[in-house]
C-alpha cells in the first residue's frame, strides 16, 4: 500500500517538477528566434546563446540544430504522456506490480531518448564553439534541455536538474 500511494504522489507531483520556469515563445517548432530577443520575456533558446556569447552565424547553425532536435523529440511526447497517464490508471485502479512495471520501463526509454537527442544537439553545439566559448558550455547545458522542453510538457522533471 505504501508503495502504491509513494508512486501516485510521484507522479501526480510530476507535472509540477516538469515546469521549467516558463519561457519564451517562438514559432511553430517552439524554439525562439535566436538573434532578436523579446522585449517581454526571453526564451530559454537566447538564454542559451547569449550565455555562449554566441555570434550571428552560430546563432542560425544553432537554432537549426535546436529546431531539429525538437522535432525528434515532440515525437516521443505522445509516448511518455500516454505512458505516464497508464501508469496512475494502473496504479490507481490496482492495477499488476509487472504491468506498472513494464509501463514504466517504457516511459524511462522515452525519457532517455529525449536526453540523447539533447545530448546529441549540445555537441553539434559545443563543435561550432570557438576556444573561448567553450569553458562556458557546460553551465549552459541546462539552458538548452529547458530551450527543447516542448510546451506544456509535463514529467521531465525540469527543475529536478537543478534549475529553473
Amino acid at each position: 500500500m505504501f508503495r502504491k500511494l509513494l508512486w501516485i504522489a510521484v507522479l501526480a507531483a510530476s507535472p509540477a517538477f516538469a515546469q521549467r520556469g516558463g519561457g519564451g515563445g517562438g514559432g511553430a517548432t517552439g524554439v525562439a528566434e535566436m538573434s532578436t530577443p523579446r522585449q517581454q520575456t526571453v526564451s530559454k533558446a537566447v538564454m542559451f546563446a547569449n550565455r555562449l556569447d554566441l555570434n550571428n552565424d552560430q546563432r542560425e547553425q544553432a537554432q537549426v540544430i535546436l529546431t531539429e532536435a525538437l522535432k525528434e523529440i515532440n515525437q516521443l511526447q505522445p509516448q511518455m504522456a500516454q505512458a505516464r497517464s497508464k501508469v496512475v490508471e494502473l496504479i490507481v485502479g490496482g492495477g499488476s506490480r509487472d504491468d506498472i512495471e513494464k509501463l514504466m520501463e517504457s516511459y524511462s526509454a522515452a525519457a532517455a531518448q529525449v536526453t540523447g537527442i539533447e545530448s546529441k544537439a549540445f555537441a553539434r553545439i559545443c563543435e561550432l564553439l570557438k576556444p573561448n566559448q567553450k569553458s562556458k558550455a557546460a553551465p549552459a547545458f541546462d539552458l538548452l534541455a529547458a530551450a527543447l522542453d516542448p510546451p506544456g510538457n509535463a514529467g521531465r522533471g525540469g527543475t529536478g536538474r537543478g534549475k529553473k
